[in-house]
């Protein structure tokens, strides 16, 4: 008896060990904005309503520019900091190859303090590349790697692949003049990375919406 229950144990321990690794796959997303929907993006920080927020659209952030793009508006109230930025939830891993690009466009007067994309990574709490005193009025293109994630994150160097919820762009522009108003556009967004390995469904046909994780049947 003594026998068969430590071989239950052994064979249960190995069983969840299996069962807690989790296989990756490629992951690739790509958004122009062409479309004019904001593919579940929202302002970073949160604005308190994201089914309407008034300041955050799909636009031309130059009148007549024919490039489509996120524009966020951000009108100082006081003559603080003040910070503009878009998010997106976006469960995957980062990994050696990983990469994020994009173009950004401040549209100000004033001076930026920095351009960041940061990374929600659960316990290891938030994560950031940072890119100090951005260029303004001008669409500016960026790419990110995992090796500038590892620079500025050294403490992450001995991970293989660092598991992240969500991704945000954010800038800040100290001591914002009230009576200019902050504009900042957001195109051309690429990740590269890896995704937890997403059950294929032979049969009957399955559509998926990136935004959701559940899947709806094209027939009933």
């Amino acid at each position: 008896m003594r026998k068969i229950s430590l071989f239950l144990a052994l064979y249960i321990g190995l069983t969840a060990q299996t069962f807690a690794k989790i296989e990756l796959e490629p992951f690739n997303y790509s958004e122009d904005f062409e479309d004019r929907a904001l593919g579940a993006w929202a302002s970073y920080p949160l604005w308190q309503d994201t089914a309407y927020d008034p300041n955050f659209r799909v636009n031309e952030i130059v009148p007549g520019d024919p490039n489509i793009s996120i524009v966020q508006k951000v009108t100082p109230y006081t003559n603080v900091d003040n910070y503009a930025g878009a998010q997106k939830l976006m469960n995957i891993y980062l990994a050696p190859g990983s990469e994020i690009s994009l173009k950004y466009y401040l549209k100000t007067n004033l001076k930026a303090e920095f351009f960041k994309v940061r990374f929600a990574a659960g316990e290891l709490g938030k994560l950031d590349i940072t890119i100090p005193s951005p260029k303004t009025n001008m669409w500016v293109p960026l790419t990110v790697s995992y090796k500038d994630l590892i620079r500025e994150n050294p403490s992450l160097k001995d991970n293989k692949e660092i598991a992240i919820h969500a991704l945000a762009l954010l800038t800040k522009i100290p001591s914002a003049d009230p009576d200019m108003p902050i504009y900042l556009g957001l195109d051309d967004i690429k990740v590269t990375a890896k995704q937890a390995a997403v059950f294929k469904f032979v049969e009957p046909e399955m559509l998926k919406l990136p935004e959701f994780a559940q899947y709806i049947p094209k027939t009933f």
